[in-house]
Formats: structure tokens, sequence, C-alpha cells
């Protein structure tokens, strides 16, 4: 899994790309962050360069979704290993359905099935 801690400090707003160049906007000045390398002139190079530059734009936006995703896998790791524990001590079926569901936060159509 990737350790998100160490990018703790960056940047919150959004990155833009213009042109070479990579920042973002803040206090209404625009504060660069970097200057991009683009190569070539609109061959296999140059393309490569622009997809790795907006890449490197979007890297905030894919950090949210990666902590977002492992967020929701320490919350079904929380219940499997809860139905697991379940199981294990011969709950009842309808016990196991309501954990299941109050541990994924299903929809009420889900719980009266249950029921």
């Amino acid at each position: 899994m990737i350790d998100t801690d160490k990018y703790e400090g960056h940047a919150q707003e959004e990155w833009c790309r213009k042109s070479n160049d990579l920042w973002f906007h803040r206090d209404g000045k625009d504060i660069q962050i970097a200057d991009i390398l683009i190569r070539g002139d609109g061959d296999e190079r140059y393309h490569e360069d622009v997809a790795n530059a907006r890449l490197i734009a979007d890297a905030p936006k894919l950090l949210a979704e990666v902590k977002r995703l492992q967020k929701k896998v320490r919350k079904l790791n929380r219940v499997l290993t809860d139905l697991d524990e379940k199981i294990h001590n011969y709950e009842s079926h309808v016990e196991l359905m309501k954990a299941f569901e109050q541990g994924l936060e299903l929809p009420e159509t889900w719980k009266e099935m249950v029921e």
C-alpha cells in the first residue's frame, strides 16, 4: 500500500499546467511548482511528455482518490473481520446479514430482504 503520509504538506490548491509550467493559484497569485520538459514536435516523445505533465498536474486528485480508496478498504476489512468472527461463533444467518448490512451501510431495500 502507498504511504500517503509522505505527501502531507503539499499545496492543496488545484494544480494546473500552462505550456511547460506547472503551477497553482494562491492569494491572487500564480505560484510555479515546476518547469516541465516537453520534447519533440508532435511526435511520440512530445505526446509522452504531455501525458506525463498531465499526470503530474493531477497528482493531488490522484492522492485524494488513493486516500479515499484506502479508507474504504480499511472499512471493508473491518466488516469482513467482524463477519468472520461471527461465523466462527456460529451466530445466526440473520445476525450475520445484519452485521454485513451495518458494516457496509446498505440501503433500506437490503434491510427489508434481511428481516
